[in-house]
């Protein structure tokens, strides 16, 4: 449980980390670097604690830790009386310095058009789907995903099909609607 444990620990997991946090700041409004540097704190000072020092122990840790940091500011945020951005495009444009397409312009802009649609459609659903389905879109399974938010698997199982079902139904009226 040493410091070169979690500088190991953080060479690993940061990209997966960064993955995360910019799934739940889409979800939350919070801004993805603090709930990166939020966990690494939180992970720093309670790195000889965690029990059983093994990997999964620990990035089941962070995962819960960035989950309940985004839930917090999301809290925070709707106190103040301010409301979790609505325009995505602003939040991708913050969170993703750099695209995967960048080579072809075309089929980037087509690709993000596309990802936006599913993400606005995702923030329609009622927020315990609409939380599931953050975490899923993050390439998780679903044991992961019950351990993130810390929930059964049966549930989150439950709760893709009913987040997939209501997807299928707002993407139909989106295309109505084009």
């Amino acid at each position: 449980m040493s410091r070169d444990d979690f500088e190991e620990f953080l060479v690993d997991h940061v990209p997966r980390l960064g993955r995360l946090a910019w799934a739940l700041a889409i979800q939350s409004g919070a801004d993805h670097h603090e709930l990166v540097s939020g966990t690494v704190r939180v992970l720093y000072r309670r790195w000889p604690t965690i029990r059983p020092p093994i990997a999964a122990t620990r990035w089941a840790f962070a995962r819960t830790t960035m989950v309940n940091l985004a839930r917090s500011e999301e809290r925070r945020a709707r106190a103040r009386g301010e409301v979790p951005a609505d325009d995505l495009q602003e939040v991708l444009d913050r969170t993703l310095r750099r695209s995967p397409w960048d080579d072809d312009p075309a089929f980037a802009m087509v690709c993000r058009e596309e990802e936006l649609t599913v993400y606005r459609a995702i923030r329609r659903l009622p927020p315990a789907e609409r939380e599931i389905m953050m975490v899923i879109v993050q390439d998780f399974s679903w044991p992961e995903t019950a351990a993130v938010l810390g929930i059964a698997v049966k549930d989150v199982r439950a709760g893709v099909l009913r987040a997939r079902r209501r997807l299928r139904g707002l993407l139909k009226e989106d295309d109505g609607d084009a």
